[in-house]
């Protein structure tokens, strides 16, 4: 929404305001998602006596594979704005053409 606000209060977002929102929220939704990991694994003492080894360590796991999940788009974004992965579409395309994807 700060994107938004800004928008309305000023007609566009600049290049370098964009690439420093898309930075921020990666910093601060890396560190909450951390913070999650961390209370999670802080939870495994009182899990001790689960009966499996899922129900002990299964919220564990499944908090480890969603953060990478949740990141990678902030994180293609930043790299985005820095130009380290130039996305073009027309290769794409012709990548896809190539393997048969396309019809």
């Amino acid at each position: 929404w700060p994107t938004v606000v800004i928008a309305l209060v000023s007609g566009s977002v600049s290049t370098a305001t964009r690439a420093l929102g898309h930075t921020v929220s990666f910093v601060v939704t890396h560190v909450l998602m951390t913070g999650v990991f961390v209370f999670v694994l802080a939870g495994l003492r009182q899990r001790r006596h689960c009966p499996t080894n899922w129900q002990r360590y299964g919220p564990l796991a499944l908090v480890g594979l969603a953060i990478p999940l949740i990141v990678a788009d902030l994180w293609r974004h930043v790299l985005q704005d820095r130009t380290l992965t130039p996305l073009d579409v027309a290769a794409l395309v012709l990548l896809w053409a190539a393997c048969g994807v396309c019809a």
